[in-house]
């Protein structure tokens, strides 16, 4: 499905697929870190992406995050960009047709256009703050970010003595 989007069908309530050929709300997805390459993924019209109840069905159906699915984004080392995304129950993610997004692959071919596993990400904004930071990069990674992101902090502060 080279150049397009995932979507919630419908807004959401039911399956993603791989159809719309521009993004809009519909195809914009946030991710809510729980460590660095594990996220859940928050959706247009407060839904979380998980797995239908086969398990092999991405759909946009969890009102609590809690009940949503877990994805790990793996991404291609020389080109971040490019993703594979492991669904919770371990297949990972494909666009199998423009209406059918399913966890049904091995995520072991090549990092090319034509294999259904992989997708290119576009982050469009960035959370900040001391909760994403330390919570995404866990208790060994945290403590140096925090004290590089507090001498931004001061600087700034500085402004207003």
């Amino acid at each position: 499905m080279i150049g397009k989007f995932l979507a919630l069908e419908l807004g959401g309530g039911t399956i993603i697929v791989a159809n719309p050929s521009s993004a809009s709300g519909w195809e914009t997805f946030r991710l809510w870190r729980i460590n660095e390459t594990s996220f859940r993924m928050h959706v247009f019209n407060k839904q979380f992406l998980g797995l239908d109840s086969t398990g092999i069905k991405l759909v946009a159906i969890a009102t609590d995050y809690k009940t949503s699915g877990v994805f790990e984004i793996i991404r291609k080392s020389d080109h971040p960009s490019l993703v594979r995304i492991k669904a919770p129950n371990g297949p990972f993610l494909q666009a199998k047709t423009q209406d059918l997004v399913t966890a049904a692959s091995k995520g072991d071919g090549q990092w090319r256009d034509d294999d259904p596993s992989v997708f290119e990400m576009t982050i469009g904004k960035r959370m900040q703050g001391e909760y994403q930071v330390t919570h995404g990069y866990g208790p060994s990674k945290a403590p140096q970010i925090m004290n590089v992101c507090f001498f931004f902090v001061s600087y700034f502060f500085s402004f207003f003595y």
